[in-house]
């Protein structure tokens, strides 16, 4: 049994969890921003929430086939990593808070 043999295994697993969580993460800021989004365009809050709650299980749906369909690893991480970066900092942007 040579070093790579368990190293490779535990690359991918690693990958497959930490995308995951990447994934979700993003998915998570994208529902804030949602809910936050449909209640400045008038939504009562109860509704703005609902929508924002059910907008998210589709968000993380493809946000994971999107990323696992990559060919290259790291194009799936950048750009996973910006859009969760860019949903985190949009509210705070919106609001015009530093």
């Amino acid at each position: 049994m040579h070093l790579r043999d368990v190293i490779q295994p535990a690359a991918t697993a690693g990958h497959v969890v930490g995308l995951c969580a990447l994934a979700y993460f993003a998915s998570a800021q994208l529902v804030g921003l949602s809910g936050l989004l449909a209640w400045w365009a008038g939504m009562s809050q109860g509704d703005a929430v609902m929508l924002a709650l059910m907008l998210g299980f589709i968000y993380l749906l493809v946000l994971l086939l999107w990323a696992f369909s990559r060919e290259r690893r790291r194009n799936a991480w950048l750009l996973l990593g910006g859009l969760s970066l860019l949903a985190w900092a949009m509210p705070m942007l919106l609001q015009g808070q530093p």
